[in-house]
């Protein structure tokens, strides 16, 4: 069985409609906010003014989830390492649109030849009497020059214009907004005279008011208010607020949930942040029969994982302590620690020292031991909206591994026999990586993608060389490079039942060391076999899942909400590994 989470996140967007009539007009809005309905009146000198009306969008949601041994951090510490809470869920893009009200006297005249519109940035630009003097299409709109203007507006020139016309160019400026981020835009038909065939459009960009954090029980509101990156005043940005949102949740601890809300500030809207957090501190006990059968299959852990919910840096602390075969044949301790930096950075120290005892290789003595000590650097990368709907989350990171062992009983996943037992030699592993990840989500599913490359000059430490791994290995060299790469895919079906396929290659162009190779065989590779039964340098992982709709017991026993799931698998799993040598 399996455990999964989702969310989904709702926000909102604006729209704004205007309604005109005859073609030598006087348009009157009468009425403000959600209330504001344009009319006709006659010619009579009145004050320019505007309004506009919110109404619902969606914030879209969905997880990829992968199978297979960790890219970022390595196999050989997932194997051993500490059971961390995952990241939030993928949080796509706001998905903005305008949704429009149908509005009275669509089909009236307003021009029977338009001879030119007037995009206009501020209302102090509004001309109450009219634009007679402009001929074609003129714009003074931040972001929108004439020529992008033109294109949306200019078929209607020399023509007889509708008032239904006019509705559908401002609905194009508010879309050509979206397109760029800018979705609190609103294009609007302002009080004037139409004469002359020349018709007023004003543009106006919606300013951010203030942040509003709501709802959070232990992570502070100013630094939750500081992770948003826009200010007072500023126009509203939505590829940099979903950018900073999805940096808040990828905090396991808490989640948030955007939304724009009307602000009392006129002409601005404010940023609502909902905040769902839990407590800052996760212990836990835990039993496995991951292990294989030289140091026992029972494994037993306790550890625990803390967050820091004061300094806004989100630091985390992850801890494990695990032991098997009678609390004699493995003890292993592990642990991370996660810094998010203030421009939205993180940095991650990991490492573990294992010992091992194996007791079924006769007299021989075959105890021995693994550490290492690495570190990642992420940089997330702006969120790609390349097609509608389809939003990319990237990320690149780089590092660096030490390792030491003297024995392959941590990575053979074999017994070990008096005769065939052991490879025991100290060797150390000095390497190098860099990886780009990416996640993009869509309305049946989610997708991932990661690779990462692997590499070490050699001789960069005593037991770094190709003497030393000669002995454990008699192709291996200390001076290599070698790929991973990762391809998931999860398919949404009714009911919230799901299909996963994913796949991993690791390809190589010499021998590597046991530390570095591809294990498959265990719970996250080739169910049914023991933890990585097989091993090789270039290796190949197909897994294909089929996940039942989750079952909450909590929620059966009467809870409102699960904080429990079981989900039935049923899947089909194959791997291939091959050493270079042969």
């Amino acid at each position: 069985m399996a455990l999964g989470l989702g969310l989904v996140v709702g926000g909102m967007a604006l729209a704004q409609e205007a309604e005109k009539k005859g073609s030598t007009v006087r348009i009157v809005v009468e009425g403000e906010g959600d209330e504001a309905v344009p009319r006709v009146a006659p010619s009579v000198p009145a004050e320019s003014r505007v309004s506009s009306a919110q109404g619902p969008t969606t914030f879209g949601s969905a997880a990829a989830q992968a199978m297979g041994p960790s890219l970022k951090y390595g196999q050989s510490f997932q194997d051993y390492g500490p059971k961390t809470i995952p990241s939030g869920p993928l949080k796509p893009g706001a998905q903005i649109t305008s949704t429009a009200r149908p509005v009275a006297g669509g089909e009236d005249v307003v021009s029977e030849k338009l001879e030119g519109i007037a995009f206009l940035g501020t209302p102090g630009e509004v001309s109450a009497a009219g634009m007679a003097s402009v001929r074609g299409i003129t714009s003074t709109v931040p972001g929108l020059d004439a020529a992008a203007a033109k294109e949306i507006a200019g078929k209607y020139l020399g023509g007889q214009v509708r008032m239904k016309d006019l509705l559908e160019i401002c609905r194009q400026v508010t879309a050509y907004f979206q397109d760029k981020n800018q979705p609190v835009v609103t294009a609007m038909i302002p009080e004037q005279e139409v004469r002359g065939g020349v018709v007023q459009i004003l543009v106006v960009r919606g300013k951010l008011g203030k942040v509003k954090v709501q709802g959070n029980r232990y992570f502070k509101t100013e630094n939750i208010q500081n992770t948003v990156r826009l200010r007072d005043g500023e126009d509203i940005d939505v590829g940099t607020l979903t950018d900073d949102v999805n940096w808040l949740n990828s905090n396991p601890f808490r989640q948030v949930t955007p939304s724009l809300a009307p602000s009392d500030a006129p002409g601005k809207t404010d940023v609502v942040l909902e905040v769902k957090d839990r407590f800052p501190f996760r212990p836990f006990v835990a039993y496995d029969n991951f292990g294989i059968q030289s140091l026992g299959y029972d494994r037993y852990s306790t550890g625990f994982t803390f967050m820091d919910v004061w300094t806004g840096l989100d630091q985390q602390v992850n801890y494990q302590y695990l032991t098997s075969g009678g609390f004699n044949n493995l003890i292993a301790n592990s642990g991370a620690y996660s810094l998010a930096l203030p421009w939205q950075h993180n940095l991650a120290i990991f490492g573990s020292y294992s010992k091992s005892n194996p007791t079924d290789v006769g007299p021989l003595d075959q105890s021995g031991y693994y550490w290492q000590a690495s570190g990642r650097y992420t940089i997330p990368l702006p969120t790609l909206s390349l097609v509608e709907n389809l939003d990319y989350r990237h990320q690149i990171y780089f590092g660096y591994d030490f390792k030491a062992a003297n024995s392959d009983i941590f990575f053979s996943g074999q017994n070990l026999t008096p005769t065939t037992g052991g490879l025991v030699g100290l060797y150390q592993i000095s390497q190098f990586s860099l990886g780009y990840s990416l996640t993009m989500s869509d309305i049946i599913g989610s997708t991932g993608f990661e690779t990462v490359m692997y590499g070490s000059p050699g001789g960069m430490s005593s037991n770094n060389d190709n003497t030393s791994f000669q002995n454990i290995n008699a192709g291996a060299k200390a001076q290599y490079v070698y790929g991973k790469f990762s391809l998931n895919r999860m398919f949404r079906l009714p009911g919230d039942a799901a299909v996963v396929l994913s796949g991993q290659i690791q390809q190589t162009s010499q021998d590597l060391m046991p530390s570095e190779s591809f294990g498959i065989g265990g719970y996250d590779t080739v169910r049914g076999y023991d933890q990585r039964a097989a091993n090789g340098d270039n290796g190949y992982l197909g897994n294909v899942e089929l996940r039942s709709p989750p079952v909450s017991f909590w929620q059966i026993c009467g809870a409102d909400e699960a904080l429990d799931r079981l989900v039935l698998l049923g899947f089909f799993d194959w791997g291939q590994t091959m050493q270079y040598s042969s």
